[in-house]
C-alpha cells in the first residue's frame, strides 16, 4: 500500500548493517546447528536432533549510549531465536524444520522452513546429500516504534492510512548441496531463490506521491562452507575442527567467517570466530551428554558500532534421539575410539 508519509525509522546502527547486508540473522549459531545454514545437511547424522537457539545482542553500558533507549524508550535489542528438528526416515531421505523468530526494533519476522534432503552415497566413504526447503514469513511491522523526522509533519498527512500494526505473509525456496563423510564436509546453499516482496513492511515513498515506491524484499543470499576433523592423538582423542563460511548476496561484498574447535573425546570443545565484517571475535563452549547438548556463545565486537552494541550472548540446547533404525549414508556422531571410560563422550554413570 503506498504512503503519503515520510518516515523516519530511529534504527540502530546493527539494524542498517543487516538491511544492506544479510537479512538473514544467522550469527554464531549455525557452530552449534549446521542445519541453519544448509537444507542438505537435514538429516544427514546418525540420530535424528532438536535444537534451540537463542541469542540476544546486549546494550553497552546498560542501553546509555542508546538514542532509541533514552529518547523513545524503545529497546533496540536484537533479539534472534530459533527452533530446528531433522530426522532421516530411510537410508536416502530426511525431513525436518527449522522455525525462526527475529526482533529488531519495530520489526519482528517469523520463518518456518519445512526441509526434505535426499542423500546417497558417491564413493565408499563419501556422500551427497540435496535438500530444498520452502520457507514462508510471517512479518510485523510495529507503526508504535517509528519516529517522524519532524513531529511538525504529522499535521501535513493523512494518518488514516497507517494502521498500529502491519502484518503479511510471503514465501520463497531454498536448495543446497552438501558433501559430506566422517571427517569432512563441504557444502553450498542459496536461501531467497525467489526474491518476493516482504509483505507487512511499508513501501516508504520519498515525501511525494508520485515518486516510485522502494520495494521491501526478500534478496538472495549464497552460502559456502567447509570444515575437517583433524585428529591429534588417538590415545587421547583430542581433535581440531577449523571452519570456514564464506557468505554474500547479489547487492553485498563477500563476507568470510573463521572458526576453529579443539574437542576432547566429543564429551566438550572450546572455540573461538571471527567475523571479518563485522569485527567480532566469538568465544563458544560445547557439551555432548548422551542425549543432549549444551551450547553457549559470547560475541565481543571490535567494531565502531560497540559504542552502543559491543556484546552479545547466545544459548544452544540440543536434544538427541536415536533412530529406530540404523539408516545408511549418514555421519557417525562419535568419531573417536569408543572407550567406554567416564571422559567417552558422554560418563558412563547417565
Amino acid at each position: 500500500m503506498k504512503k503519503t508519509i515520510l518516515l523516519l525509522l530511529i534504527i540502530s546502527s546493527s539494524f542498517l548493517n543487516r538491511t544492506f547486508a544479510q537479512q538473514i540473522p544467522i550469527h554464531s549459531q549455525y557452530m552449534f546447528n549446521s542445519f541453519l545454514l544448509n537444507p542438505a545437511i537435514c538429516g544427514t547424522t546418525e540420530e535424528n536432533r532438536l535444537f534451540i537457539n537463542a541469542r540476544n545482542h546486549m546494550l553497552a553500558w546498560g542501553g546509555g549510549n542508546s538514542y532509541n533507549y533514552n529518547i523513545f524508550e524503545i529497546d533496540p535489542n536484537p533479539l534472534t531465536s530459533s527452533l530446528s528438528f531433522n530426522k532421516g526416515f530411510h537410508d536416502r531421505m530426511s525431513w525436518g524444520f527449522n522455525l525462526m523468530y527475529d526482533r529488531i526494533l519495530p520489526i519482528t519476522t517469523i520463518n518456518l522452513e519445512p526441509t526434505f534432503a535426499h542423500r546417497s552415497r558417491l564413493f565408499d566413504n563419501l556422500y551427497l546429500s540435496l535438500g530444498i526447503s520452502t520457507p514462508v514469513y510471517y512479518t510485523n511491522f510495529d507503526n508504535g516504534q517509528v519516529q517522524w523526522l519532524d513531529p511538525d509533519q504529522l499535521l501535513d498527512y493523512d494518518m488514516g492510512y497507517v494502521s498500529e500494526n502491519e502484518t503479511g505473509i510471503s514465501g520463497s525456496a531454498n536448495f543446497g548441496l552438501y558433501l559430506f563423510n566422517d571427517r569432512f564436509d563441504f557444502g553450498f546453499s542459496v536461501k531467497n531463490i525467489w526474491e518476493s516482496e516482504i509483505n507487512g513492511i511499508p513501501n516508504v515513498l520519498s515525501g511525494d506521491a508520485t515518486t516510485d515506491e522502494l520495494i521491501n524484499t526478500n534478496i538472495r543470499h549464497y552460502y559456502l562452507h567447509s570444515s575437517y576433523d583433524f585428529q591429534f592423538d588417538w590415545a587421547s582423542s583430542w581433535a581440531m575442527v577449523p571452519t570456514i563460511l564464506l557468505k554474500t548476496t547479489e547487492l553485498t561484498k563477500p563476507q568470510v567467517d573463521l572458526n576453529l574447535k579443539l574437542i576432547y573425546m566429543d564429551f566438550m570443545w572450546v572455540g573461538t570466530s571471527f567475523r571479518k565484517s563485522e569485527s567480532v571475535i566469538t568465544a563458544m563452549l560445547g557439551i555432548n551428554l548422551q542425549y543432549y547438548f549444551f551450547g553457549y556463545s559470547y560475541d565481543i565486537s571490535t567494531s565502531p558500532l560497540a559504542t552502543n552494541y559491543s556484546v552479545a550472548h547466545g544459548i544452544t540446547i540440543g536434544r538427541y534421539f536415536k533412530n529406530k533404525n540404523d539408516h545408511q549414508n549418514v555421519r557417525k556422531r562419535n568419531r573417536f575410539f569408543e572407550d567406554r571410560s567416564a571422559l567417552y563422550w558422554y560418563p558412563d554413570w547417565l
